[in-house]
């Protein structure tokens, strides 16, 4: 989605919710208000659109697995 980002907004924020582009702006405040406003209860995530693509980010989860006796 990197290189479709760049082309449309580069180096502009980007609002992301549930993989499509909400809103952008070169102003970040300006976004973060708007989204705030629309977006209260969503997780939105907003970044800076660079030139390089940011590195992945991993996220690991604990799972508890019971004993059987």
């Amino acid at each position: 989605m990197h290189d479709q980002l760049w082309q449309t907004y580069p180096e502009e924020y980007v609002a992301l919710h549930v993989g499509k582009v909400v809103d952008h702006d070169r102003d970040e405040q300006a976004l973060v208000d708007r989204i705030e406003a629309r977006f209260s209860d969503g997780i939105v995530l907003i970044r800076q659109v660079l030139p390089t693509s940011p590195a992945d980010l991993i996220f690991r989860s604990p799972r508890f697995i019971p004993e059987h006796t």
